[in-house]
């Protein structure tokens, strides 16, 4: 399929201008794939994701109000706390070889409630996989954000992905009988995994964990997100 793929686009990519496509998988020598990388059209990567719990953080003040909280390091609020508590409770006796977490305060502070139930975890920093920079677009309405544009200051979104992709890379896989590791992180972390292994992206909300795992065929899937229901309905809430 590669190779036919390859095929179909080397006329295209030699004609648009220094457009580069990536491989992933087994490129065997000689093929078109090979070709298009040896001159430069293409480049291969081995995206190393391995079979993640995929845990979203928790709420802060700005993601209460639809702002966008990229880079900015806002802590949890009262009830992003009680929410990480109550996902910790989910996820006490669930098989977790490894915890990591980045180090923004909404995910480390998840990451805190969830090892407090389980002393057989210790919180391992994974910042390469904290959420992307908006630069001068931090704080701004989520609505006006342009995923495909670089913001003033901020991180273009081929080097976003190619970060997260680098912090994955950072992270072995499970050894002999090990659990799968959980990573509590943020939506734009989940939408690069998502994307490197050619899954659906459906955005997290707040407690939302996804489970991303190879099917017997050893394809990448991915189950819907697991929302956690809310320990306190809307209609229990102070105004």
């Amino acid at each position: 399929m590669q190779n036919a793929v390859a095929h179909a686009l080397a006329g295209r990519i030699r004609n648009a201008g220094g457009a580069r496509i990536i491989f992933t998988g087994h490129v065997a020598a000689g093929s078109p794939a090979q070709d298009l990388i040896d001159q430069g059209h293409a480049v291969f990567r081995r995206w190393n994701v391995h079979p993640t719990l995929s845990q979203a953080s928790e709420m802060t003040e700005h993601n209460a109000i639809d702002r966008v909280a990229g880079a900015t390091d806002a802590p949890l609020t009262d009830l992003g706390r009680a929410q990480a508590g109550h996902v910790a409770l989910t996820l006490r006796d669930r098989p977790i070889g490894r915890l990591f977490a980045s180090p923004l305060q909404c995910a480390w502070q998840t990451a805190q409630a969830i090892a407090a139930l389980r002393p057989d975890l210790e919180i391992l920093p994974a910042p390469l996989l904290a959420e992307r920079d908006w630069g001068i677009w931090e704080g701004a309405p989520r609505a006006m954000l342009d995923r495909d544009a670089t913001p003033e200051g901020g991180e273009s979104p081929e080097a976003f992905h190619d970060r997260i992709l680098q912090g994955c890379a950072a992270i072995s896989g499970p050894a002999a009988q090990e659990a799968p590791p959980l990573i509590v992180a943020h939506s734009g972390t989940i939408r690069s995994v998502m994307a490197a292994l050619d899954l659906p992206f459906l955005r997290p909300t707040n407690c939302a964990r996804i489970t991303i795992f190879r099917d017997p065929r050893g394809c990448w899937c991915a189950d819907p997100p697991v929302v956690v229901p809310d320990p306190f309905p809307q209609t229990l809430r102070l105004s």
